[in-house]
Protein backbone atom coordinates (compact mmCIF):
# COMPACT_ATOMS: atom_id res chain seq x y z
CA UNK A 1 0.00 0.00 0.00
CA UNK A 2 0.76 3.32 -0.96
CA UNK A 3 2.43 5.70 1.94
CA UNK A 4 0.34 9.11 2.23
CA UNK A 5 2.18 12.29 2.50
CA UNK A 6 0.61 15.91 2.78
CA UNK A 7 3.61 16.98 0.74
CA UNK A 8 2.67 16.89 -3.13
CA UNK A 9 6.27 16.38 -4.37
CA UNK A 10 6.50 13.76 -2.32
CA UNK A 11 3.24 12.07 -2.83
CA UNK A 12 4.17 11.64 -6.03
CA UNK A 13 7.76 10.67 -5.37
CA UNK A 14 6.70 7.92 -3.40
CA UNK A 15 3.61 7.09 -5.84
CA UNK A 16 6.15 6.78 -8.74
CA UNK A 17 8.97 4.85 -6.39
CA UNK A 18 6.85 2.26 -5.17
CA UNK A 19 4.68 1.84 -8.08
CA UNK A 20 8.08 0.75 -10.55
CA UNK A 21 9.61 -1.18 -7.81
CA UNK A 22 6.13 -3.92 -7.68
CA UNK A 23 6.45 -3.88 -11.63
CA UNK A 24 10.25 -4.16 -11.65
CA UNK A 25 9.65 -7.27 -9.42
CA UNK A 26 7.07 -8.59 -11.59
CA UNK A 27 8.93 -8.04 -14.77
CA UNK A 28 12.19 -9.54 -13.44
CA UNK A 29 10.32 -12.47 -12.13
CA UNK A 30 8.33 -13.40 -15.44
CA UNK A 31 11.45 -12.13 -17.14
CA UNK A 32 14.42 -14.21 -15.60
CA UNK A 33 17.06 -12.57 -16.99
CA UNK A 34 15.90 -12.53 -20.85
CA UNK A 35 15.08 -9.32 -22.78
CA UNK A 36 11.69 -10.79 -23.98
CA UNK A 37 9.36 -13.44 -23.26
CA UNK A 38 6.36 -14.66 -25.21
CA UNK A 39 3.05 -16.54 -24.01
CA UNK A 40 1.09 -18.19 -26.56
CA UNK A 41 -1.23 -21.17 -24.22
CA UNK A 42 -5.02 -19.32 -22.94
CA UNK A 43 -4.08 -20.06 -19.80
CA UNK A 44 -0.26 -18.98 -19.89
CA UNK A 45 -1.73 -15.85 -21.02
CA UNK A 46 -4.42 -15.25 -18.14
CA UNK A 47 -1.45 -16.45 -15.67
CA UNK A 48 0.10 -13.63 -16.39
CA UNK A 49 -2.31 -11.04 -17.06
CA UNK A 50 -3.21 -11.87 -13.52
CA UNK A 51 -0.40 -11.25 -11.75
CA UNK A 52 0.10 -7.76 -13.43
CA UNK A 53 -3.08 -7.72 -11.55
CA UNK A 54 -2.36 -8.68 -8.57
CA UNK A 55 1.41 -7.80 -8.39
CA UNK A 56 1.24 -4.44 -10.70
CA UNK A 57 -2.01 -2.55 -9.51
CA UNK A 58 -0.35 0.60 -9.98
CA UNK A 59 -0.66 -1.04 -14.15
CA UNK A 60 -2.57 0.98 -17.57
CA UNK A 61 -3.60 -0.89 -20.42
CA UNK A 62 -3.70 1.16 -23.69
CA UNK A 63 -6.35 0.01 -26.19
CA UNK A 64 -5.95 0.02 -30.10
CA UNK A 65 -8.02 2.20 -30.74
CA UNK A 66 -7.57 4.50 -28.45
CA UNK A 67 -7.61 5.52 -24.64
CA UNK A 68 -6.80 3.06 -21.72
CA UNK A 69 -7.91 1.76 -18.29
CA UNK A 70 -6.24 0.04 -15.20
CA UNK A 71 -5.90 -3.51 -15.44
CA UNK A 72 -7.32 -5.12 -12.15
CA UNK A 73 -7.88 -9.20 -13.16
CA UNK A 74 -8.01 -11.42 -16.36
CA UNK A 75 -10.01 -14.63 -16.17
CA UNK A 76 -11.70 -17.04 -18.44
CA UNK A 77 -14.15 -15.93 -20.58
CA UNK A 78 -17.34 -17.94 -21.76
CA UNK A 79 -16.25 -17.10 -25.32
CA UNK A 80 -14.52 -20.39 -26.94
CA UNK A 81 -10.74 -19.04 -27.42
CA UNK A 82 -11.22 -16.02 -25.09
CA UNK A 83 -10.22 -14.44 -22.37
CA UNK A 84 -11.87 -11.53 -19.97
CA UNK A 85 -10.21 -8.42 -18.59
CA UNK A 86 -11.44 -6.49 -15.69
CA UNK A 87 -11.30 -2.83 -15.05
CA UNK A 88 -12.63 -2.10 -11.70
CA UNK A 89 -16.34 -0.49 -12.14
CA UNK A 90 -15.74 0.14 -16.00
CA UNK A 91 -16.75 -2.17 -18.58
CA UNK A 92 -15.35 -5.56 -19.08
CA UNK A 93 -13.22 -6.45 -22.29
CA UNK A 94 -13.43 -9.37 -24.11
CA UNK A 95 -10.92 -10.67 -26.42
CA UNK A 96 -9.45 -13.63 -28.16
CA UNK A 97 -5.58 -13.18 -27.72
CA UNK A 98 -3.18 -14.40 -30.09
CA UNK A 99 0.40 -14.08 -28.22
CA UNK A 100 1.32 -12.22 -25.09
CA UNK A 101 5.05 -10.79 -25.25
CA UNK A 102 7.22 -9.16 -22.19
CA UNK A 103 9.76 -6.69 -23.76
CA UNK A 104 12.66 -5.66 -21.49
CA UNK A 105 14.44 -2.95 -23.04
CA UNK A 106 18.60 -3.43 -22.42
CA UNK A 107 19.07 -0.01 -21.53
CA UNK A 108 16.47 0.67 -19.15
CA UNK A 109 17.52 -1.18 -15.47
CA UNK A 110 15.26 0.44 -14.03
CA UNK A 111 12.67 -1.22 -15.94
CA UNK A 112 10.48 1.88 -16.43
CA UNK A 113 10.12 1.46 -20.31
CA UNK A 114 9.62 -2.68 -19.63
CA UNK A 115 6.29 -3.37 -21.38
CA UNK A 116 3.47 -6.22 -22.20
CA UNK A 117 2.02 -6.06 -25.62
CA UNK A 118 -1.19 -8.41 -26.20
CA UNK A 119 -2.01 -9.16 -30.18
CA UNK A 120 -5.43 -10.62 -30.06
CA UNK A 121 -7.00 -12.55 -32.99
CA UNK A 122 -10.32 -11.41 -35.01
CA UNK A 123 -13.52 -11.86 -32.67
CA UNK A 124 -16.56 -12.35 -35.44
CA UNK A 125 -18.93 -9.04 -34.38
CA UNK A 126 -21.69 -10.14 -32.31
CA UNK A 127 -24.46 -8.61 -35.49
CA UNK A 128 -26.53 -6.77 -32.80
CA UNK A 129 -24.95 -3.83 -34.27
CA UNK A 130 -25.78 -2.14 -37.28
CA UNK A 131 -22.69 0.32 -37.62
CA UNK A 132 -19.23 -0.58 -36.29
CA UNK A 133 -16.63 2.52 -36.40
CA UNK A 134 -14.04 0.64 -34.81
CA UNK A 135 -11.72 -2.68 -33.61
CA UNK A 136 -14.50 -2.69 -31.23
CA UNK A 137 -18.24 -3.23 -30.23
CA UNK A 138 -19.94 -2.59 -27.06
CA UNK A 139 -23.17 -4.44 -26.30
CA UNK A 140 -25.35 -5.51 -23.33
CA UNK A 141 -24.70 -9.11 -22.11
CA UNK A 142 -27.93 -10.91 -21.50
CA UNK A 143 -26.38 -14.04 -20.32
CA UNK A 144 -23.27 -15.73 -21.46
CA UNK A 145 -23.19 -15.64 -25.02
CA UNK A 146 -26.52 -13.48 -25.40
CA UNK A 147 -25.81 -9.98 -26.41
CA UNK A 148 -28.29 -6.86 -27.44
CA UNK A 149 -27.57 -3.64 -28.61
CA UNK A 150 -26.36 -1.70 -25.81
CA UNK A 151 -28.62 1.86 -26.67
CA UNK A 152 -30.91 1.14 -24.12
CA UNK A 153 -28.28 0.36 -21.23
CA UNK A 154 -28.24 3.84 -19.42
CA UNK A 155 -32.22 4.00 -19.25
CA UNK A 156 -32.36 0.33 -17.93
CA UNK A 157 -34.83 -0.44 -20.85
CA UNK A 158 -34.63 -3.65 -23.00
CA UNK A 159 -36.77 -2.62 -25.21
CA UNK A 160 -40.96 -2.43 -25.50
CA UNK A 161 -43.32 -5.42 -25.40
CA UNK A 162 -46.37 -4.53 -27.64
CA UNK A 163 -48.50 -2.23 -26.65
CA UNK A 164 -45.24 0.09 -26.04
CA UNK A 165 -44.44 -0.70 -22.28
CA UNK A 166 -41.03 -0.87 -21.61
CA UNK A 167 -39.11 -4.01 -20.71
CA UNK A 168 -36.80 -3.46 -18.36
CA UNK A 169 -33.22 -5.19 -18.69
CA UNK A 170 -33.34 -7.97 -16.80
CA UNK A 171 -31.45 -9.08 -13.73
CA UNK A 172 -27.77 -9.80 -13.94
CA UNK A 173 -27.32 -8.34 -17.36
CA UNK A 174 -24.06 -6.16 -17.70
CA UNK A 175 -22.56 -4.30 -20.52
CA UNK A 176 -19.51 -5.90 -21.96
CA UNK A 177 -17.11 -4.43 -24.58
CA UNK A 178 -16.12 -6.99 -27.38
CA UNK A 179 -12.59 -6.05 -28.58
CA UNK A 180 -12.17 -7.20 -32.70
CA UNK A 181 -8.66 -7.52 -33.25
CA UNK A 182 -5.67 -5.16 -32.47
CA UNK A 183 -3.22 -4.98 -29.95
CA UNK A 184 -3.05 -3.59 -25.98
CA UNK A 185 -0.22 -2.84 -24.36
CA UNK A 186 0.40 -2.36 -20.73
CA UNK A 187 2.71 -0.13 -19.25
CA UNK A 188 3.53 0.71 -15.35
CA UNK A 189 1.99 4.37 -14.36
CA UNK A 190 5.61 5.00 -13.28
CA UNK A 191 6.61 4.86 -16.77
CA UNK A 192 7.31 8.58 -19.00
CA UNK A 193 4.85 6.83 -21.13
CA UNK A 194 1.97 6.53 -19.33
CA UNK A 195 2.49 10.20 -18.35
CA UNK A 196 2.80 11.27 -21.94
CA UNK A 197 -0.69 11.92 -23.82
CA UNK A 198 0.19 11.00 -27.08
CA UNK A 199 0.22 7.44 -25.98
CA UNK A 200 -3.67 7.28 -25.77
CA UNK A 201 -3.82 7.65 -29.28
CA UNK A 202 -3.50 3.88 -29.90
CA UNK A 203 0.05 4.73 -31.41
CA UNK A 204 1.00 0.94 -30.95
CA UNK A 205 -1.46 -0.58 -32.76
CA UNK A 206 -0.24 1.07 -35.50
CA UNK A 207 3.43 -0.51 -35.42
CA UNK A 208 4.03 -4.08 -35.76
CA UNK A 209 5.68 -5.42 -32.35
CA UNK A 210 9.46 -5.36 -33.92
CA UNK A 211 8.35 -1.70 -35.10
CA UNK A 212 7.18 -0.75 -31.52
CA UNK A 213 10.06 -1.75 -29.65
CA UNK A 214 12.69 0.00 -32.12
CA UNK A 215 10.67 2.96 -31.45
CA UNK A 216 11.24 2.72 -27.36
CA UNK A 217 15.26 1.40 -28.17
CA UNK A 218 15.37 4.36 -29.47
CA UNK A 219 13.77 6.76 -27.40
CA UNK A 220 16.07 5.23 -24.70
CA UNK A 221 19.29 5.89 -26.40
CA UNK A 222 17.93 9.46 -27.09
CA UNK A 223 17.95 9.51 -23.09
CA UNK A 224 21.45 8.32 -22.71
CA UNK A 225 23.00 10.15 -24.94
CA UNK A 226 21.32 13.63 -23.76
CA UNK A 227 21.92 11.76 -20.09
CA UNK A 228 18.54 11.81 -19.22
CA UNK A 229 18.26 8.72 -18.16
CA UNK A 230 19.69 8.71 -14.21
CA UNK A 231 20.03 4.47 -13.23
CA UNK A 232 20.38 5.50 -10.11
CA UNK A 233 17.18 7.82 -9.45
Amino acid sequence: MLIMSTDPDQRRKRFRDESLAAWRSLVEDLAQGRLAVSWSSLPDIIHVLAEVARRAPYNHLFFPDGGGLDLTRATVSHESECLELGFGDSSPHIVRPATLQLVVPERDPRREWAYLRLETAPLAPSGVNAKLTGPSEEVVELSPGKYVDSSGWDENILGYDRDGAEIPMPRGARRVVRGLGGALLLMSKSSPYYANSASYQGTHDTLSAEEFRAVIDEHLGKLHRSGRYDEHS
